[in-house]
């Protein structure tokens, strides 16, 4: 009589492999789309941030509450009504750097370096920075129908601010403009 063997199988072990295999498969798919997600509820987050400090930015200045801007500085001073251009506003806007809560301090989702996620199209610093038109992108920018002469705001001028859905490709129904008075 043959004395059986305490063990597992071949056969047995090759199951349980491929179970194994197929639940990972799923996780992975699944954990791919959870990365995803995070992604863009994060880029939307910095969407909504930037929206809101720009309309408060906005009221305050048109409203003259204050002549200079609070946080946008051009160089060393601060962004002020009737001295500074609209190109300045937005170029320091896009630079803000404030205790790691300014502007300049979002880190797009969608770029595994450390790129920023805010951009002004009047820097050509900015403009020739490979992650300006990347996806998650926020780009500040003077409206198309208005000039760029660099005149100082003196009546109406607006600005837009634009978020690209994917590389070279700007969300139309994400472009947001603001007006200067």
């Amino acid at each position: 009589m043959l004395k059986k063997s305490k063990g597992f199988s071949l056969i047995e072990l090759l199951v349980v492999v491929a179970i194994i295999a197929v639940i990972a498969g799923v996780g992975l798919v699944n954990y791919q789309q959870y990365v995803e997600s995070a992604k863009k509820r994060v880029a939307q987050a910095n969407w909504n941030n930037v929206l809101e400090y720009l309309k408060i930015e906005t009221v305050v200045l048109n409203n003259q509450i204050l002549r200079e801007s609070p946080t946008v500085k051009v160089g060393n001073t601060l962004w002020e009504s009737g001295t500074h251009t609209l190109d300045q506003y937005i170029n320091g806007a896009a630079a803000y750097h404030d205790l790691g809560t300014g502007l300049a301090n979002f880190k797009n989702p969608y770029n595994n370096s450390d790129s920023r996620q805010v951009y002004s199209a009047s820097n050509n610093d900015d403009t020739n920075d490979s992650g300006y038109q990347k996806k998650g992108s926020i780009v500040l920018r003077i409206h198309p129908d208005y000039s760029t002469d660099g005149s100082k705001i003196n009546g109406e001028r607006n600005f837009q601010v634009l978020y690209y859905s994917d590389d070279n490709v700007e969300d139309v129904s994400r472009i947001v403009n603001f007006k200067f008075q």
